[in-house]
């Protein structure tokens, strides 16, 4: 490079003798001594660069893995009709909170009054074979006392008296179920997300009435993408900060889920830690987690270099500057981490370094005839 600089430099000096004459040959002695100063001062330049070096330190480095989370519901809880009816009695609106035993709607309608007639009768019926049974009993056990029937007929009417009680018990809770069948009542105390029919509607059995969110019942959900997904794992740590600059809330991972989507993310639920969180469902932020702290290699960030999809360092040894390909992990203010491909105590050059790295350019590239 400095031979053709000299060359050309040489050339433009004949074409301005040519130009201004040979009067002014007087200054030839000041151009040279210009020309060799900008030599000398580009050689103390580069000499000067290949000093520049930093020394590779080993650096304990603890990874984050920051993802866009949102606040949702683990499951929603079904309020369902157990008899085909329709529904009266139903004022209930989304985001209204519930107590637990709280009936939200009843069910009426023909086939429920007929169901309805049906166990009462049973019961009715039920009673009175049991005062029957039990009459017959009475009077059993005075023969029996005056020799008039024997143990085992005694036996036979006090079991049936026993059976009757039985049938009863059971026409009785029979009659309970029913009519507390024909109330849709909310299992545990939570709001109201959705509903799913209207007043007035007919249902049938099974039908789902409203859909309920308990407390409690709220998770984190995390989409991480690529390498941070696969390394997330149950147990991590981290926090989750709310947009719209809400206080820091600490989580931990308690689910990886196994569904990849089509984008390549992962979902990880993630709950907080201790008792109370605050968060709302629909809640939205981003979820930061630590990772295992790591011993890594760090270089300053400019003595990195990008050649053909490889990165690099140059490093001064014993016979002069030399290649590394390196791996490069985070970074952190001005500092890089390598994952690999260098040695702590390494010398890597950090001033012109492009510069230096491409000194040898013609050797790889040749411009087109």
């Amino acid at each position: 490079m400095k031979i053709r600089w000299a060359v050309a430099a040489d050339a433009s000096i004949l074409e301005a003798m040519q130009y201004f004459g040979s009067r002014y040959l007087l200054l030839l002695p000041l151009i040279l001594a210009a020309l060799a100063g900008t030599a000398m001062a580009g050689g103390a330049e580069t000499s000067a660069g290949l000093r520049r070096t930093v020394a590779a330190r080993k650096r304990v480095v603890e990874p984050h893995y920051l993802a866009f989370a949102r606040v949702r519901p683990i499951a929603l809880l079904s309020l369902r009709a157990a008899l085909p009816g329709r529904v009266s009695r139903f004022e209930i609106l989304p985001g209204q909170r519930l107590r637990a035993g709280v009936a939200v709607a009843r069910l009426a309608g023909p086939k429920i009054n007929s169901l309805l007639a049906a166990r009462e009768a049973a019961v009715s019926s039920a009673r009175v074979r049991l005062k029957t049974a039990r009459e017959v009993l009475r009077v059993a056990r005075g023969q029996y006392f005056g020799h008039w029937i024997t143990r085992g007929a005694l036996a036979r009417l006090s079991g049936a008296a026993s059976e009757a009680r039985q049938t009863l018990r059971a026409a009785a809770a029979m009659l309970r179920a029913t009519r507390a069948e024909t109330l849709v009542k909310a299992p545990v105390s939570g709001t109201v997300v959705s509903l799913a029919v209207a007043e007035g509607e007919r249902v049938s059995a099974g039908q789902v009435v409203l859909r309920l969110q308990a407390p409690g019942s709220l998770w984190l959900l995390a989409e991480f993408y690529g390498h941070d997904a696969a390394v997330i794992h149950r147990g991590m740590r981290g926090w989750f900060s709310p947009l719209g600059g809400s206080k820091s809330i600490p989580v931990r991972v308690v689910s990886i889920l196994s569904l990849v989507r089509a984008d390549g993310a992962r979902g990880v639920g993630l709950l907080p830690q201790g008792r109370g969180s605050g968060w709302v469902a629909g809640e939205a932020g981003t979820v930061t987690l630590s990772g295992e702290p790591r011993t890594l290699v760090a270089v300053p960030t400019r003595a990195l270099v990008l050649d053909r999809g490889r990165w690099w360092v140059l490093v001064r040894t014993r016979s002069g500057l030399a290649r590394r390909a390196v791996i490069p992990g985070p970074s952190r203010g001005s500092e890089t981490f390598l994952l690999g491909g260098l040695a702590p105590g390494a010398e890597v050059v950090v001033e012109n370094v492009y510069l230096l790295f491409q000194r040898d350019f013609s050797k790889y590239y040749q411009a087109p005839d």
